[in-house]
């Protein structure tokens, strides 16, 4: 049986949180496992692993609107925003696990910050760490202007190696989504 563990930054599996969240994670697990072991991850450890047990989460975002009593603030990440409740979650079309392994989560910028969260993965061994699960609705959600700005900045090992026109088309495609679409939160 595979060491599966969940990244400090991956709130998915908290009974109340912000974005996706996994609803019943025995079946979520199961399925993970399954497509872990199909799985072919990037030269640098990291794979985005589409998962078919959409029953198994509530969705992450909703669609954006005007009316205010609509909204939560809640702090994520050291940030307050304002976030879509809950019950105004669209229905999952879509979802995948953002999956690195131990070698690639300690060698992850944000993660090599991050002493007790070094720590405690280490105490833990997996073999694999979930950093993200996107339950998504309507079109492919790319990360939030201000993460692709955090990650351009050096917070992602992944965008080291993007081109200008890559990086362009990801900023154009965060913009477009997130004016039509909001995270929800409980």
């Amino acid at each position: 049986m595979m060491n599966i563990q969940v990244s400090s930054v991956c709130h998915a599996f908290d009974p109340q949180g912000i974005g996706t969240r996994v609803i019943l994670p025995g079946d979520f697990f199961l399925i993970l496992e399954h497509e872990i072991g199909d799985t072919k991850f990037s030269e640098k450890g990291t794979a985005l692993i589409e998962l078919h047990c959409l029953d198994a989460v509530s969705a992450g975002v909703g669609l954006r609107d005007e009316i205010p009593e609509h909204y939560v603030c809640r702090e994520h990440r050291g940030r307050v925003n304002a976030y879509l409740k809950r019950e105004y979650a669209a229905k999952v079309e879509s979802l995948s696990a953002v999956v690195y392994t131990l070698d690639a989560y300690l060698s992850d910028p944000d993660v090599q910050q991050d002493p007790n969260e070094i720590k405690r993965i280490k105490d833990l061994n997996p073999d694999y760490v979930i950093v993200a699960v996107l339950a998504q609705a309507g079109p492919s959600c790319p990360v939030t202007p201000y993460r692709f700005v955090h990650n351009m900045a050096g917070g992602n090992i992944e965008y080291q190696d993007k081109d200008t026109n890559e990086l362009i088309a990801l900023a154009m495609a965060s913009l477009e989504y997130h004016n039509e679409w909001s995270v929800v939160a409980d």
